[in-house]
């Protein structure tokens, strides 16, 4: 006995019956799925989905209000691998992400600290003893590239250029020239030009004498070099332990930087 035969429309009508229904199905999650509402780990508000971000690797998802306000206070403080701010969660947030989020001069900071700390890791990098500013230096050519400031300084020790002399020998002419001030009455400046001379600079070549000072060990001194940095206008030393890389130093100078 044969089998009766199934025309090719009924098929198609089938077919588009089938996937009219997927559609509804799909349209009735998706209307429940908006409706229902999340808690917000970070404010503990309950939101729609909508109202949230779900982040890229670790899945965590949080209220956009609530990550533009984390991304922004990281980036003002200038760290320049946020986080995702999931208690214990390590995940580093990737550019496109922040990109999402932050905008306008929040983004656009964001990017500058970026590109600070790819420069920080150049071996060629300086920063202008005097102003700050940044630089491309080499070991023959260090001169702030500031028109209104122009410093040359040494590639190495960062003391203003000692042209003919080593930076352990100039070490030693500012030790030698920091023992003559002590005997140099501060407030009487002679009119010897070399003592008058000597006079003007005494700030900074007592402000370096940590340096110079021959109780210092090796070790010690290394570990100021590594740890500190100074103070481009008084050349203090100043430690940075912990926080953002913005320090005020004592003589108000207002520091910005890699540390």
């Amino acid at each position: 006995m044969s089998q009766p035969m199934i025309s090719s429309e009924l098929v198609d009508e089938n077919d588009r019956l089938f996937k009219e229904f997927m559609k509804s199905e799909q349209q009735q999650l998706e209307k429940q799925h908006n409706k229902k509402t999340y808690e917000c780990s970070i404010c503990y508000d309950e939101l729609t989905i909508k109202d949230f971000y779900i982040m890229d690797e670790c899945n965590h998802k949080f209220c956009i209000d609530c990550l533009h306000g984390h991304y922004r206070s990281q980036v003002r403080s200038r760290f320049p691998d946020i986080k995702c701010p999931q208690n214990l969660c390590k995940y580093k947030v990737s550019y496109q992400e922040v990109k999402h989020i932050l905008k306008g001069e929040d983004f656009e900071l964001y990017d500058k600290i970026l590109f600070e700390n790819t420069m920080a890791k150049n071996k060629n990098v300086r920063y202008c003893p005097s102003c700050g500013t940044m630089a491309i230096a080499n070991e023959d050519n260090c001169y702030c590239p500031d028109p209104n400031c122009g410093y040359e300084y040494c590639f190495q020790c960062r003391n203003a250029q000692h042209h003919g002399l080593t930076c352990q020998e100039n070490d030693e002419l500012e030790r030698e020239l920091a023992n003559e001030l002590e005997d140099i009455e501060p407030t009487i400046i002679p009119q010897n030009p070399r003592v008058a001379t000597l006079a003007m600079f005494r700030p900074i070549f007592k402000n370096r004498r940590w340096k110079k000072n021959a109780e210092i060990s090796p070790k010690t001194r290394d570990w100021i070099l590594a740890n500190t940095t100074e103070c481009p206008y008084c050349f203090s030393v100043i430690e940075k332990s912990m926080g953002c890389n913005r320090m005020v130093c004592h003589c108000a100078w207002d520091i910005v930087g890699v540390f």
